[in-house]
């Protein structure tokens, strides 16, 4: 922390069972969507600004240019006339464009928001397009302000419910959230690993709270949180079935340079032999971390599921100290859940490994706020390096140790930086000087080229046996110069 505490510009998907939005510990750190307001900002009844391609995939709604006369021609709804002579009739605004919006369906009653009809016209010998409107999608897409199709999702968004409500439904999800990433330094409860981060709120829970929604919902979610720009999603469930869908998924987060962390399971079962979902998916893709659970003693937890060639480190995972939302407990029933009392949230200990993962989530976001640009494949390199090794977990983790994100911050640095010592002496680390001695030695910035853009940081430290001195290390990768025309020669009037 005396190097990094976060950055606001780093999202985290915290897939689970909802955040308590107003917890004292992580209010200021919850996402906000930007481009959503709550109910129909503008007040015109349609989504987005009516009139505008507000996604800036179509053309604009409503009226068409005359590709003749380069005019803009207007429509008049209800009168049945194609006034602005785009092939449609009395459109009402909805941008034909934008697949989300046309294909919502707002009230889940199994009829999108629109529809494209068209009919013959015999006299003009044409066809004619019109709109079918359901109603009540139409109402509500008002406030659907982003055209994703999904109404008010300011912070996230409920996929086993489909609403906005992604409040905490029972404690689990507020419990990760604060490992990962609840506000330091401000005299509440706990710090998480990342003291500045920003909480995405993604719930899986069914209307009854009491189980994960469907696989293909689950990859829905996934869309959603790369589709707006999460950088990590934190995944403390796990499954026994695969899903082709979810794979594929996962893969495309390579393309979106998103990290998925996942729990190992709470089955003390090898997972390279008997897979545990979506966790397995860490044995074939490289942007996702499988993360088991150690004790205190820092051995492997005794429910903790391992394998050392998917579950890539082990990280705390019991008696966890993190936020929950104030509660009660029924009669009858110590250590259940009870009834969620209206409050800023208290804090429980709660053990599993989905108490680990988080603290590997946030350690990934810490990193990544020292260097925004580092592709997926530096965060995961950096956080296997810095391991610290245990021989308790060889044969259990790939890499054979525990969490260290001081560690994983030298390795990042490491990878971008390498000292090649006194020249000729072939040291790779370091070298010793003798009293009033000079030495030349060389460092290697960026050696093979490799990095994404973005500022990467590092010191070299210079040591006797009574003073260290460190020389910071400031390196700016700017993106791939863009081609440019030197000059430009016309061959013919043709061209």
């Amino acid at each position: 922390w005396n190097v990094t505490t976060g950055s606001e510009e780093v999202v985290v998907a915290v897939f689970d069972t909802g955040i308590l939005l107003d917890h004292e510990d992580l209010a200021d750190n919850i996402w906000h969507n930007p481009l959503e307001r709550p109910g129909d900002a503008n007040g015109d009844g349609y989504p987005g600004q009516q009139g505008l391609d507000d996604d800036g995939d179509a053309q604009r709604q409503m009226q068409h240019r005359d590709p003749y006369t380069g005019a803009w021609k207007y429509e008049i709804p209800g009168n049945r006339i194609d006034d602005d002579g785009d092939g449609i009739i009395d459109e009402t605004g909805v941008d034909f464009g934008d697949e989300d919006v046309m294909l919502a369906d707002y009230d889940q009653d199994g009829q999108s928001h629109v529809v494209r009809g068209w009919s013959m016209n015999w006299r003009a010998g044409t066809n004619e397009y019109y709109e079918v409107v359901d109603p009540e999608d139409r109402a509500m897409a008002a406030a659907d302000d982003d055209e994703n199709g999904l109404i008010d999702d300011l912070n996230g968004w409920c996929f086993g419910c489909w609403d906005a409500d992604v409040n905490e439904h029972q404690y689990h999800g507020t419990h990760v959230a604060g490992t990962v990433g609840a506000v330091g330094d401000n005299g509440y409860g706990i710090a998480g690993v990342a003291w500045k981060v920003r909480l995405m709120a993604i719930s899986l829970m069914n209307a009854d709270d009491k189980a994960l929604t469907t696989s293909a919902r689950i990859v829905k979610a996934m869309e959603y949180a790369l589709d707006q720009g999460a950088r990590i999603s934190c995944q403390s469930w796990t499954g026994s079935v695969g899903s082709g869908i979810m794979l594929e998924m996962m893969r495309s987060g390579m393309e979106a340079n998103h990290l998925f962390v996942t729990a190992a399971g709470n089955e003390a079962r090898d997972i390279d032999v008997i897979p545990a979902y979506p966790a397995a998916y860490a044995k074939v893709l490289p942007n996702v971390v499988a993360v088991a659970a150690s004790d205190h003693d820092g051995r492997l937890a005794p429910f903790s599921s391992f394998g050392d060639e998917t579950v890539l480190l082990a990280a705390p995972g019991v008696d966890i100290l993190s936020t929950v939302p104030d509660e009660t407990r029924p009669d009858g029933g110590p250590g259940e859940p009870g009834r969620l009392l209206p409050g800023f949230g208290t804090y429980a200990l709660m053990s599993g490994t989905s108490m680990a993962a988080p603290h590997v989530a946030g350690a990934a976001a810490l990193l990544w706020s020292l260097a925004p640009g580092a592709g997926y494949d530096v965060i995961v390199e950096a956080l296997g390096q810095g391991t610290r090794r245990d021989p308790a977990l060889d044969g259990w983790v790939k890499s054979g140790g525990h969490l260290d994100v001081g560690r994983s911050v030298q390795a990042l640095n490491r990878l971008w930086l390498r000292f090649d010592g006194a020249a000729g002496s072939g040291q790779q680390t370091n070298c010793l000087l003798a009293a009033d001695a000079e030495v030349v030695f060389n460092l290697l910035v960026n050696d093979p080229p490799a990095l994404r853009s973005g500022n990467y940081l590092a010191t070299v430290r210079l040591t006797d046996e009574t003073t260290a001195l460190g020389v910071p290390v400031a390196l700016t990768v700017t993106p791939a110069a863009l081609a440019r025309v030197e000059s430009l020669a016309v061959a013919g009037d043709t061209d």
